[in-house]
């Protein structure tokens, strides 16, 4: 509307310095969730360009950067879904993780793992580095492709497959302590009945611990000590939990069949450190360091 109003400049202009030092934590929390929601929106569209360590760390910067910032996100209104979707409807390799819309559907491809409704970011990012786990081919395990997935409260043992080849990769093992210990509850009586033992000429005392699947199988146990009832052919002393790593307080049982026979895994775990055993081969393993077959 026009107006023959006379305008006037204010007598006192801001300065640009003032303008530069103004800081974000200043502005309106409205305006502050809107900048910071293109700021996260901006991360998730690079999911298929970076590393998820990287993605991860570029959040967790957003959230570490002040108290304001934490508090705008933590309580940001959204509602996204997070599935996996293979370009591919009969592949099952080169997985990408979608953020969507609760509404949209893909008419291309196939997915899965679709989430419930999401309504806050750290979930989200949880579950990105969730499913990112689900679907990684751990023969390729490593912090650069999956950030440190073992401190996610939301991973559990179903996230991770251990029957396709066996907990033989030292950089999965090292970091699964942390996993077995979050999941890990007191036996049953009748688990303590029916669990299965170690395999002659092996030995352990009582069961300690059980991890279970969201099915309600068991997964892994544990106990405290194991050994051989004698020594060995071409040993002077036998196999045991003393002799590998006497430090470990708790030892995780993995036992599976493959292709008709049994195999059998001993895991420990002390500070940093994480110890392997094949009890078919009696060899050890170690990421401290190699160690040669059992003799």
């Amino acid at each position: 509307m026009l107006t023959n109003r006379i305008i006037t400049a204010p007598k006192h202009l801001v300065s640009e310095d003032r303008v530069l030092r103004t800081s974000l934590t200043s502005f309106p929390i409205e305006l502050l969730d809107s900048i910071l929601n293109i700021a996260i929106k901006n991360i998730l569209q690079s999911i298929t360009k970076q590393p998820l360590s990287s993605i991860l760390q570029r959040y967790r910067a957003l959230v570490m950067t002040c108290r304001v910032f934490k508090f705008v996100l933590d309580n940001a209104s959204l509602q996204f879904v997070v599935q996996t979707w293979f370009s591919d409807p009969w592949g099952s390799t080169n997985p990408r993780i979608l953020v969507l819309d609760p509404r949209v559907t893909l008419n291309h491809g196939r997915t899965r793992d679709r989430t419930a409704v999401l309504t806050n970011w750290a979930d989200i990012f949880k579950t990105i580095q969730r499913l990112s786990v689900r679907n990684m081919g751990f023969d390729f395990v490593n912090r650069k492709t999956l950030g440190k997935f073992w401190m996610n409260p939301i991973i559990t043992v179903d996230d991770i497959s251990l029957d396709g080849c066996g907990p033989v990769n030292m950089n999965l093992v090292v970091h699964l302590g942390p996993i077995f210990h979050r999941n890990r509850r007191p036996p049953t009586d009748e688990e303590r009945m029916t669990y299965p033992r170690l395999p002659s000429p092996y030995f352990d005392s009582e069961l300690v611990n059980v991890v279970t699947t969201y099915s309600k199988r068991l997964y892994i146990y544990s106990v405290r000590t194991w050994g051989t009832r004698y020594a060995r052919r071409n040993s002077m002393i036998g196999l045991s939990s003393s002799n590998v790593a006497r430090e470990v307080s708790e030892w995780w049982v993995w036992q599976t069949r493959y292709y008709n026979r049994s195999e059998t895994y001993i895991m420990g775990y002390h500070e940093e450190n994480a110890w392997l055993v094949d009890l078919d081969s009696a060899a050890i393993r170690s990421s401290l360091r190699e160690k040669p077959r059992w003799r």
